[in-house]
Order: C-alpha cells, then structure tokens, then sequence
C-alpha cells in the first residue's frame, strides 16, 4: 500500500482500540488559585472556540475562558479549518491562568455539520457530535462517529458501531459535503457520498 493508505489503516486500527473513550475525552481544565502550579503543564481539553478578528478564544466545559494559541505546525492548519463555536479535544501546555498553547487537535466536532443531509437516495442526521442516524428506504441505522484533523481540506471521520469501525474523509464544502468510504483491508475507496444539506423550514 502506498503511505496516504499506511496511515489511514494505522489512524483505523488505533480508533478501534481508543473508541469511545478517546472522542472528547480527558478532564478539561479548571483554572488554579496559584499560577505557579499551572504554568507550563500539559492538559487535556475540551471545549469550543470562538474566532474573532483572527483570535481564538477557548471555552471548556466548566465555562472557563482562554486565550488559545497554536504551537505546531498540525495545530495552527486545524485551527484555520475550524469555524466559530467548533468543539475541539486535545493536549495543551498551560502557560499561565488564561493562555493555552495548542499542542494538538485530536478531535473536532463541526457544528455546520448537525442537521440533516440527503443523498444517495438516503437521508443522514448528524444528531449531535457523536451520534449520527442514517435512513433509506427500507432501513434505518445508528452510528457513532468521530472527526479528526486531517491534511488538506477535509477531516478524517469514524463510523462506529458495537462490532465494527469504518475509516473515511469528509469534506464539507457551504451546504454540500463529500465523504469517502475505506476498504479496511486495501484502504481503497470503497464508496463516495455525496450529501446536500437540507434548509430548515
């Protein structure tokens, strides 16, 4: 196999052995009364962020406000992929008690994804950022999913269930999306979806 396909067969087999508990996992971090004991300490997060005139604000799940700055490479390119109020999960370095540094996004949660998609004869609900159901017309199944960073402009997604885990790529692009479905024995594509998100009434 090629190296593109090396590393989706490395990202599928580690998501299998992670999932659930990797997907916006990890404490989020609390602000301490001594800063002495917060700076420079690596953390776990998990929150969401708003972007204003370039600046990225972090907010986690206690409701305690950063400043958030990228210092990688992977880091700065997910962060420009992201829109305002995306979720991310990731490691960071505490650099005093409002500056996070941005090490690393494991995964992201988009909110322009949530809502309904048809395509394909099938209509898909990204139900939140972990659940997705997808109908036709003879059935109707539940997933879980995750979205990782990935080069380019599309995200590497996870389709779950109890006994299985599908690799693919998503790329969303205004009120249309393309994912792509791995083999997870070739790392082909297996299948393409395309989607066209449904206007609420």
């Amino acid at each position: 196999m090629t190296g593109g396909k090396t590393d989706s067969m490395k990202y599928l087999l580690c998501f299998a052995f992670l999932f659930p508990t990797l997907c916006f996992a990890g404490r989020s971090i609390s602000v301490l009364k001594d800063t002495a004991e917060i700076k420079n300490s690596t953390v776990s997060i998990k929150g969401y962020v708003i972007i204003e005139d370039g600046s990225y604000t972090f907010i986690d799940t206690s409701s305690n406000q950063f400043k958030l700055r990228a210092v990688t490479d992977s880091a700065k390119q997910a962060l420009l992929k992201l829109q305002n109020l995306d979720a991310i999960s990731g490691t960071a370095t505490q650099y005093d008690d409002r500056t996070l540094l941005l090490e690393s996004i494991d995964f992201v949660g988009l909110r322009r994804l949530i809502g309904r998609w048809t395509g394909d004869s099938q209509l898909v609900d990204f139900q939140d950022y972990t659940r997705v159901r997808i109908f036709s017309s003879q059935s109707s199944n539940h997933f879980r999913y995750a979205i990782s960073p990935s080069s380019g402009d599309s995200w590497r997604v996870f389709f779950s269930t109890e006994n299985s885990v599908t690799l693919g790529s998503l790329l969303i692009q205004g009120q249309t999306a393309q994912i792509d479905l791995y083999d997870a024995t070739t790392g082909d594509v297996s299948h393409t979806i395309q989607l066209q998100k449904v206007k609420n009434p």
